[in-house]
């Protein structure tokens, strides 16, 4: 018997293994947008301003931590199973509130004992996850096999005859 978990995703399509990556990257901005909403006080909900500083707070990590965020790129397209993929992330998150503790306060962001360990952890959940997801997008964009094996797409062992 074959060991099956519930992140296998060898038996779908290249198209649909890059379909779940679109939804899961509509959930993370659909996420953000909320907690920049709820945690912002963003009332009465605008979703475009709302969508707004969502961006812009996104951007501001970006632009703060892009050789962070290209090290979480490459590292998941080097990873060859989607369980190990999403295994980098909680890690990633405890090393982006290590980097924040150390060069945070350097780079215009509150200290970490202003903020307290769960916002930061809060702070860089969805941040960390985006570059994670399309490093995970990018190794199924340029994977070997295209289209899983079926028994549609396996050759008959008999011959027809004409």
């Amino acid at each position: 018997m074959g060991r099956h978990t519930v992140m296998e995703t060898k038996g779908l399509s290249k198209a649909m293994r890059l379909m779940l990556h679109l939804l899961v990257l509509i959930a993370l901005v659909a996420a953000s947008i909320g907690l920049a909403t709820f945690l912002g006080g963003l009332w009465p909900f605008d979703l475009r301003f709302s969508a707004l500083i969502a961006a812009s707070g996104l951007a501001v990590q970006a632009i703060a931590w892009w050789p962070a965020a290209l090290a979480f790129v490459v590292i998941a397209a080097l990873l060859p199973r989607t369980g190990l993929r999403l295994a980098v992330w909680p890690l990633a998150v405890l090393g982006m509130a290590v980097l924040h503790a150390v060069f945070g306060p350097d780079l215009g962001f509150a200290p970490l004992g202003v903020l307290g360990l769960a916002d930061v952890l809060e702070l860089y959940a969805i941040p960390t996850a985006l570059p994670i997801l399309a490093g995970s997008a990018l190794r199924e964009a340029f994977s070997g096999n295209p289209e899983p094996r079926s028994a549609a797409h396996m050759p008959s062992p008999e011959r027809s005859s004409p």
